[in-house]
This record gives C-alpha cells, sequence and structure tokens, in this order.
C-alpha cells in the first residue's frame, strides 16, 4: 500500500512538473511584458465578465457555460467587452504580436471590366510585428464589382477583419509547448492551416479533446480567440 501511494505521489508530482515546465517555456517565448498583459486579460475576463453574467457558477462551470452560449446560444458577448480590456490588449503590441490588424483601407478602381461592369480592388493594409518586435505590414487586395450595392458593408467588416500573425512570439510560443497535449498539437497544426479559428470551431475541438478549461494555456487560447 506504501509503495502505491509513493508512486501516486511521484505520478503527480511529474505532471505538476510538467506543466510549470510548459507555462515557463510559453511565457519566457512570449515575453515578460507580454505575458503578463495576457494574464491580466484572463482575470480582466473572469471578474468582469464572468462573474457578471455566471455569478453563480464556480470557475470551470462558468468557463463551460460561456462556451456553450459562444456555440449554441444567441449572446453577443463581443459587445459586453468593455473598451480599457480591448486597449490593454494592444499594450506592449500583443495585439499585433498575435494579430495581422487592419489599420487602414482604401478602394483602388480596377480597369478590368467584369460582367456587370468595372471592378474595383478593397485593399486592406494589416499592421503587425515579428518576433524581434519589428512592426511591418502586410497588404491584402480584394477584388469587387464597382457598383455593388453593399460595398460599404464589405468595406465595414474589412476594417474589423484581423489575420493571424504567424510571425509572432505568441505562436512560436504556442509550436513550441504544443507536444505537450493532442489537443494543443491538433489546434496548433489547424491554426497554422487555416487562419483566425471562428469561436463555434474552437469550442467545438475543445470540447472533442475534453479538455481543462481552467487549464492555464487553454483559458488564454479562450480569452485571445473568442473575445479578440
Amino acid at each position: 500500500m506504501m509503495k502505491f501511494w509513493a508512486i501516486f505521489i511521484m505520478l503527480v508530482c511529474s505532471l505538476g512538473c510538467t506543466e510549470d515546465q510548459t507555462i515557463s517555456e510559453f511565457e519566457s517565448i512570449l515575453g515578460k511584458d507580454k505575458s503578463a498583459t495576457l494574464t491580466q486579460l484572463v482575470l480582466d475576463f473572469e471578474n468582469e465578465f464572468l462573474a457578471t453574467y455566471y455569478a453563480d457558477l464556480i470557475e470551470e462551470e462558468a468557463y463551460k457555460a460561456f462556451l456553450f452560449d459562444v456555440q449554441y446560444g444567441d449572446f453577443p458577448y463581443w459587445k459586453k467587452i468593455s473598451d480599457s480590456v480591448k486597449h490593454r490588449f494592444r499594450e506592449h503590441s500583443l495585439g499585433y504580436d498575435v494579430y495581422q490588424i487592419p489599420d487602414s483601407v482604401w478602394v483602388v478602381e480596377n480597369s478590368q471590366e467584369s460582367k456587370h461592369g468595372f471592378e474595383e480592388n478593397i485593399v486592406v493594409r494589416r499592421k503587425y510585428t515579428d518576433a524581434s518586435g519589428k512592426i511591418k505590414y502586410s497588404y491584402s487586395p480584394r477584388t469587387i464589382e464597382k457598383f455593388r450595392s453593399h460595398k460599404d458593408t464589405i468595406l465595414k467588416r474589412t476594417r474589423h477583419y484581423s489575420l493571424i500573425n504567424l510571425e509572432g512570439n505568441y505562436t512560436k510560443a504556442l509550436e513550441a509547448i504544443s507536444s505537450s497535449s493532442e489537443f494543443l498539437e491538433d489546434y496548433v497544426d489547424r491554426r497554422k492551416g487555416a487562419g483566425k479559428f471562428s469561436p463555434p470551431v474552437l469550442v467545438h475541438l475543445i470540447q472533442d479533446y475534453d479538455v481543462d478549461v481552467t487549464d492555464y494555456i487553454i483559458k488564454r487560447i479562450i480569452v485571445v480567440d473568442i473575445l479578440f
């Protein structure tokens, strides 16, 4: 019996050490300031959002209820995020490390004639930082018909559509620890191939792997991918 408990304690300690090493490696690559900002965002989410809208639930159940609402509910959670939290996401360039964020959009007339008339190119410039912190820009043109009635809607959506930044430290930190779990391995692989997850797809993946939603890394993935 004593031998059983000794082995059990060793296993628990081993798992704890592995988790600590994973967190340490993630934060080391992401950087001290960005790690602190990300931690504060998680605390803001828990203390301001979960504590308000899921007040009667313990932490794990509150996270699960939130994910359920994201996937199946009609809860406009993105409208409930305060401006101060959105601003904090960009502190220490965390936002630009995680995403390529639109900073300007313009229309360029295309001389090519389409079936319904001349075309235009909507060009969006996105700002991001690489692993060294250097500011970079990407340009994405999108061709539409010149007199398309919902052009203004397309322009508005484009201004708010960010792309995954594959050159930033956040991506590199996730890649470095991806072998620590089957979920992370699959998540990182899909993220590189498909880009930004839609919130319901992310929730479905979390549920498929039955991951611990209170895990350090999982919390940060939920906050970054769903709220921003």
